[in-house]
């Protein structure tokens, strides 16, 4: 019977050493599975007090864009997520605020880009506003912690016998989304002369901050990062919907009606004058 056991052991070593390598390269973590990624940015424009008379207005339907979004380890994939974030929130800003102009009594074109008003264009046209964004919205981490579950146990304790000591960790990241220096500027100029008659600025404060979290596997031996849940994207989103009706009920209260027909009379001077 003592003879058996060495060779006992050796039949024990060999079945653990092809479960070891089995498993090494077998197990994996499962990513939680997250909802797509939905948000809408709507302002519901009120009646207006006041009408402006006789106003033809065009508005430039890509403003100058100068807001960032990101963070520390942004998935490469999410890239693409984030612009269409600013895409939809752009394209809503210029929509609501044409419309909030329309109610007000104004004749509104949109025109793509600034370069398109033609000469014509800029006679017919008593005014132009152009919008411009600016800022940033970045993720920051705050703290991190070890996480594990029966999964990303037996993942480590495989790393741990297959690589010699391991290299594989798992962390949840507490994170805060937060607005820096974020703001819309307007201005509204008269075309001919390009002169600028009236400038307002809505800013976004860091108030508006919101908490995440995401969670990761760290490969310290292939200087590798997976990410297994994000909420990040969503948090950025969700920051923004939150902001944007504040944004342009601002933005309505600063287009008033009085206000615009004393630029509409500094506009028709200018015209008047640049035409002699």
């Amino acid at each position: 019977m003592l003879q058996r056991r060495p060779m006992l052991n050796k039949i024990l070593i060999l079945f653990l050493s092809i479960g070891i390598s089995f498993l090494t390269g077998c197990v994996t973590v499962p990513k939680e599975t997250e909802a797509p990624l939905q948000y809408t940015f709507k302002y519901q424009v009120p009646p207006p007090r006041a009408k402006v008379q006789n106003l033809r207005i065009g508005i430039i339907g890509r403003p100058k864009t100068a807001l960032v979004i990101e963070g520390e380890a942004i998935p490469q994939k999410n890239v693409s997520e984030i612009d269409n974030i600013k895409d939809s929130f752009i394209k809503a800003f210029v929509t609501d605020a044409q419309e909030i102009l329309i109610k007000k009594g104004a004749t509104v074109e949109n025109f793509p880009i600034y370069d398109d008003l033609t000469f014509i264009k800029k006679e017919e046209t008593t005014l132009v506003l152009l919008l411009e964004l600016s800022g940033k919205i970045i993720s920051k981490n705050i703290q991190s912690r070890a996480i594990s579950d029966k999964n990303m146990m037996l993942d480590s304790i495989v790393s741990s016998l297959a690589q010699s000591g391991g290299s594989r960790e798992y962390k949840e990241i507490d994170c805060k989304i937060v607005p820096q220096n974020f703001q819309i500027v307007l201005n509204i100029i008269e075309p001919l002369t390009e002169q600028k008659l009236w400038a307002k600025r809505v800013e976004i404060n860091e108030s508006a901050a919101r908490d995440c979290k995401y969670k990761v596997k760290i490969d310290n031996r292939n200087k590798t990062l997976e990410f297994f849940s994000d909420e990040r994207l969503k948090i950025i989103a969700a920051l923004l919907e939150q902001v944007y009706p504040e944004i342009m009920k601002k933005i309505d209260a600063y287009l008033d009606p009085v206000e615009l027909k004393s630029i509409q009379e500094k506009a028709l001077k200018l015209k008047k004058l640049k035409r002699f």
